[in-house]
């Protein structure tokens, strides 16, 4: 037996009366269909666990995809990125490689990158021959200088002799570019100033012909010649100091040797 409600009263009657209990109302045939039982299952909400499942398909297509690229390695990946231009340009060198092993040619120092020719401009294929005369002309400046710092010392050494005999002394001579220079140091306490303006002035006039002799003319050049002498001397303390006594110059304008104190 089902129940049903009453069209009228709207109580729950039997399916199989004939009339209503409450009010008396007959109950016809249409209204004997029984009531539709709750059910004991809940809707399921099938649009929800929609997106969960395609959330989750998705993420594990994105994985794959890193995966795949891990796979590759750096090296596959730098492949992938050269272009053709790049492969035409020079190597990355190395620490220990020589910058300019892969020019040959001034078409490979064009295909270099301006950086590369800004950091290593020595390996420009048209410009390694007046770099190499630039630096044969160091070197025998150099081999100049020390040709005549050896000249002038021993040109020195005599002149100063054959003046007096002023015993033993230290000398440096320096040599630049129209520039000559004698420093005389002495080991004696004290010295009269007579004596160290005869050795400044000697060792002047010893450049002098030096330089003539190699057919230098130093008033015509310009050249700046000058000889200084010193003595070592105790301090009051007992430090040793170093007492400048004069120099001699060369006057290129008036071509004489002038003493200064």
């Amino acid at each position: 037996m089902a129940l049903i409600n009453c069209s009228e009263c709207g109580k729950e009657i039997s399916d199989k009366a004939q009339s209503c209990p409450n009010c008396g109302t007959p109950i016809s045939a249409a209204e004997t269909t029984p009531l539709a039982e709750p059910s004991s299952q809940a809707p399921k909400k099938s649009g929800k666990w929609k997106y969960i499942l395609l959330g989750v398909v998705v993420l594990a297509v994105f994985g794959s995809i890193i995966e795949k690229i891990d796979d590759k390695g750096p090296s596959e990946t730098s492949r992938i990125a050269k272009s053709p231009v790049d492969a035409s340009k020079p190597k990355q060198l190395k620490s220990d490689d020589d910058p300019c092993k892969n020019i040959k040619t001034m078409d490979d120092w064009n295909r270099a990158s301006t950086l590369f020719q800004m950091k290593y401009s020595q390996c420009n294929p048209g410009g390694k021959g007046e770099a190499k005369k630039q630096e044969q002309k160091e070197k025998d400046l150099e081999a100049g200088i020390s040709t005549m710092r050896d000249a002038l010392t021993k040109s020195i050494r005599s002149t100063v002799k054959a003046s007096r005999d002023f015993g033993d002394y230290d000398l440096q001579v320096e040599v630049g570019r129209n520039s000559y220079s004698a420093i005389l140091i002495y080991p004696k306490d004290l010295m009269p100033m007579e004596a160290a303006q005869i050795i400044s002035k000697a060792a002047v006039l010893a450049i002098l012909k030096a330089l003539i002799a190699q057919g230098i003319d130093p008033a015509k050049e310009w050249s700046e010649v000058h000889a200084n002498v010193y003595t070592r001397l105790k301090g009051v303390t007992g430090k040793d100091m170093v007492r400048e006594y004069g120099m001699a110059s060369y006057d290129y304008n008036s071509d004489e040797i002038v003493w200064r104190r």
